[in-house]
């Protein structure tokens, strides 16, 4: 009597945590192959997802500096102040009232802490200005 053996078809069951594994650290090697770029992007997007939102408090924002940023507190912040003030087309004298002094003064643009990267680099709210002074982009960046 002859008999045949069933296949099961490969398939990674969750269910099993060196499976679990053995993709994240196939993503990992997918990323670091693919450059450092592609991973910074990718430890990026799962940092943000991970942050939770409190609404944008000036005083709070004011009070916190790249020294003294309990939990990271402005990045908390940033989707509430995004959403609350169109901040492009505001003067200088407006920015200064609503966020106060930027912890990184460059030629046209003004730069505001919001937390570490992780990668040396620090993340930050960026306002370019125009030659009268007033916002032309809002955008959180890595310096």
């Amino acid at each position: 009597m002859v008999t045949h053996h069933e296949q099961k078809p490969l398939a990674l069951s969750i269910h099993r945590p060196g499976c679990v594994l053995f993709v994240v650290l196939l993503l990992l090697a997918v990323c670091i192959v693919a450059g450092t770029p592609v991973l910074r992007r990718v430890v990026r997007a799962i940092g943000y997802q991970g942050l939770s939102s409190v609404p944008f408090v000036a005083a709070d924002w004011k009070r916190t500096t790249r020294v003294y940023n309990p939990p990271f507190i402005r990045s908390q912040m940033i989707g509430d102040l995004m959403r609350r003030y169109r901040l492009v087309g505001l003067a200088k004298r407006d920015i200064h009232r609503i966020l106060g002094k930027p912890d990184y003064v460059l030629p046209s643009s003004y730069q505001y802490f919001l937390r570490p990267d992780g990668w040396g680099d620090a993340i930050v709210l960026e306002l370019r200005f125009d030659g009268q002074g007033r916002v032309i982009s809002a955008q959180v960046c890595s310096n």
